[in-house]
């Protein structure tokens, strides 16, 4: 697979308050694809899980659930850092999007292989291909996982952000910095034909992020 040209964010600040160590190891944050480096060399794999849809939209729908660490030190620049995947979104939504699935597509063969020695043959038979076709779909994501994480800080000074945060109705988890070790590749949701399918205020996910710096 060809890398396009990630970017560094020229948009990408701090607040005057972030910890000084922490900043200085973030703006030394290297390329997007080293990064992805980063994450395939630290991954420790979870158990992958089947996930059914609990939305009405969504009949007999399921997904692949794959849950991972990596080092805090790859978490931070993953997700916090002037070249991570908020980074890419932050410079244009579809460079987002395409980060996501270089993503996605390397770490492809380790959740495979942790599906093909699943204790629980949640994947066996037919089901493993359709399995596959989860992970392959145009909406599979790797994200943090939100429920380990806080979200009461604003760490980031990112002007497009804040103003989306200042917005009625709106919040500010787009400008906080979270830490913590645990990141989550989710699946696309495949129906009993092995069709993906895809929620309506899904379809606009890359641009919403790009816009307030999350979804």
């Amino acid at each position: 697979m060809i890398s396009p040209p990630f970017a560094r964010s020229d948009e990408w600040h701090f607040r005057s308050n972030f910890e000084d160590k922490r900043r200085a190891s973030l703006e030394a944050s290297p390329t997007f694809g080293e990064i992805v480096e980063s994450i395939l060399s630290d991954v420790l794999p979870g158990k992958p899980i089947k996930v059914a849809a609990n939305d009405d939209r969504l009949p007999n729908c399921w997904r692949v659930k794959f849950p991972f660490k990596v080092s805090s030190l790859t978490f931070d620049r993953f997700f916090n850092g002037p070249s991570g995947i908020r980074a890419q979104f932050l410079a244009d939504s579809n460079l987002g999007r395409w980060a996501n699935a270089h993503l996605v597509t390397m770490l492809g063969p380790t959740v495979v292989r942790e599906l093909e020695r699943d204790p629980l043959q949640q994947f066996s038979g037919p089901v493993l291909s359709s399995a596959t076709d989860s992970i392959a779909g145009l909406s599979a994501r790797v994200w943090i996982n939100e429920l380990s994480v806080g979200w009461n800080s604003r760490d980031l000074a990112i002007t497009r952000w804040e103003m989306a945060a200042d917005e009625p109705g709106a919040d500010s988890r787009g400008l906080c910095a979270p830490t913590g070790s645990q990141l989550v590749l989710l699946g696309a949701w495949i129906n009993s034909d092995g069709v993906e399918m895809t929620l309506p205020e899904k379809i606009r996910r890359h641009e919403e992020i790009s816009r307030r710096g999350y979804s």
